[in-house]
């Protein structure tokens, strides 16, 4: 996008909302697109973020953590903050297409999962828990016995796209979601 153009982009006030179905669908397909976040949490007014991998099955993260503050803090409290987001790299001296900037604030409850339940399990698959091991030489089995795996439902998520501008919509849409 040509300079001129994206500053007429940028200063669009556009603020359609989007059906639920539709945002639902959009975030679904940015969540699976990526495979980093940044989890935070936190203990008394001390917060704490964390990158970590992900694997996500519809609106619903999963992921294994190793033992350490974030731990500690969601062991205490269970309210999460995500952000997953894509990666550009701006140019500004030949034009960027900012409308390709994608990002997700998830706010939700994280859920110990217990090895040995179905829930588990599942999380397991979702999580694909064989390919780092084999890539390794290791027995996946082994080295995923006492994995801490969590599950994250969101409650809401912050979904902003530029991208939506061309479509009438605007660039943040919010998803509130009951029932989790």
């Amino acid at each position: 996008m040509v300079t001129n153009e994206m500053a007429e982009f940028m200063r669009a006030t556009v603020r359609g909302e989007m059906t639920k179905d539709e945002l639902h669908q959009r975030i679904v397909e940015h969540l699976a697109s990526q495979s980093m976040c940044v989890i935070s949490t936190c203990s008394g007014d001390i917060p704490r973020a964390t990158p970590i991998e992900y694997y996500s099955e519809g609106l619903t993260l999963y992921m294994t953590v190793d033992p350490g503050v974030k731990v500690d803090n969601l062991r205490k409290n269970q309210r999460i903050s995500i952000g997953v987001c894509n990666n550009i790299r701006p140019d500004w001296a030949n034009g960027v297409d900012w409308a390709s900037v994608r990002s997700a604030q998830i706010t939700g409850v994280a859920k110990f999962l217990v090895e040995g339940t179905p829930e588990y399990k599942h999380a397991l698959e979702v999580y694909k828990y064989w390919i780092f091991p084999k890539a390794c030489g290791l027995d996946p089995e082994v080295i995923n016995k006492g994995r801490i795996y969590i599950k994250v439902e969101p409650e809401k998520i912050e979904y902003m796209e530029f991208a939506l501008k061309r479509r009438g919509y605007g660039s943040r849409q919010v998803l509130e979601l009951t029932g989790h």
